[in-house]
């Protein structure tokens, strides 16, 4: 499955490579204007959001995490977004916000990494080399492979038709959502990642620190 996985991304790759080049600038435009966000925080905005990850990390050597419910949660989150992205590419409108959640996601990550490291120095690294880092390696190339196929089978459709061509669509469907399948397992394993191997990691860390 994964050798189709790559067949069929070096295929769409040589087929897409603007947008390829288009989608990682989007959530890299993201990322920039989260580290923004950072900056335009009031005091009290400031304060409030110390004081919480304050007592996230001050918990974290005798915390309970529920590993199984942290997994859950990450997956119903993370499969949405996939499942949301799938969807929108069976739409012309959906090519515009596919490009704005990816826009989101760089947001968010780089707003939550530019705070910790900003606000909270060499605590910050650690909570974001052991909590942030680990699941987003799988995550991001996920979402931004997702929406380069989005993205791509929206535009196939699109030319066929004012091209009047005959579109084999019913082929390129399962292609597209075969793509999307293998694209989920690397959610699963990203949720697993979150769910227990980040908190095991960062609890042991923080408890000899």
């Amino acid at each position: 499955m994964a050798g189709t996985l790559k067949a069929l991304i070096a295929k769409n790759l040589q087929e897409n490579l603007v947008i390829y080049l288009i989608i990682p600038v989007i959530f890299l435009c993201g990322v920039f204007f989260g580290t923004l966000g950072v900056k335009e925080l009031n005091s009290s905005q400031v304060k409030e959001l110390v004081d919480f990850v304050d007592g996230f990390i001050n918990n974290l050597p005798t915390a309970a995490v529920n590993a199984s419910l942290e997994t859950r949660h990450a997956l119903t989150v993370n499969l949405k977004t996939l499942f949301y992205i799938w969807l929108l590419g069976l739409m012309v409108i959906g090519i515009p916000l596919t490009m704005i959640i990816v826009f989101t996601r760089g947001f968010i990550f780089g707003f939550t990494v530019s705070f910790l490291i900003e606000q909270k120095l060499f605590q910050g690294i650690l909570v974001v080399l052991l909590t942030v880092l680990p699941q987003n390696v799988l995550f991001i190339p996920v979402i931004l492979v997702a929406a380069v196929f989005s993205i791509s089978f929206s535009l196939f459709v699109v030319k066929g038709k004012f091209a009047g061509k005959t579109l084999n669509l019913s082929k390129k469907f399962v292609s597209y959502t075969l793509t999307f399948v293998v694209l989920g397992l690397f959610v699963v394993l990203a949720s697993f990642i979150q769910g227990y191997v980040s908190p095991s990691l960062v609890k042991a860390v923080f408890y000899f620190s």
